[in-house]
Order: C-alpha cells, then sequence, then structure tokens
C-alpha cells in the first residue's frame, strides 16, 4: 500500500460521465465505423374514395464516422509535502 492511498481522496463525485456513456469495443482494424441508418422516411396521406393510397418506402443506406475516443489529462501542481 503507498501512503497516497491512505490519504487520497476526490473533492468531488468521480466519473459522472463514463458511468453514463455506453462503451463499445474499438475496431480491431481501420479508422472508420460504418452503421446503416434511413436515407429517407415513409409517407402518409389521407384516403379519399375514389383515390389512390400512399404509397412511399423508406430507404436505407450506410453512415461512416471516423474512430475516436474520448480522453482528458489533469496536472496538478499542488505538492502536500511543502
Amino acid at each position: 500500500m503507498f501512503i497516497t492511498d491512505a490519504f487520497a481522496t476526490a473533492a468531488r463525485a468521480k466519473s459522472v460521465m463514463a458511468d453514463v456513456l455506453p462503451t463499445r469495443p474499438l475496431p480491431g482494424h481501420g479508422l472508420k465505423v460504418t452503421t446503416p441508418r434511413f436515407g429517407s422516411g415513409s409517407a402518409t396521406a389521407i384516403h379519399v374514395e375514389a383515390t389512390t393510397v400512399q404509397e412511399t418506402d423508406p430507404t436505407t443506406a450506410l453512415a461512416t464516422g471516423p474512430v475516436g475516443t474520448i480522453a482528458d489529462r489533469l496536472t496538478s501542481a499542488s505538492r502536500p509535502w511543502t
């Protein structure tokens, strides 16, 4: 056990965002992630007698984005031993 473990306490709650956000493993290769998405939506309309029914099907496409990570670094200038 290190001496800092006996005295180090957080001044506020730790890592609230990291606990809330989902985590996903990074892909084994490549710098892009591709996921399916809807390219266009369906349509609706009022149907009255002697008219055709609205028919518009949604289309699908692929969305591609760069792989990224979230990181933080804190440099502390406090020296408790002085």
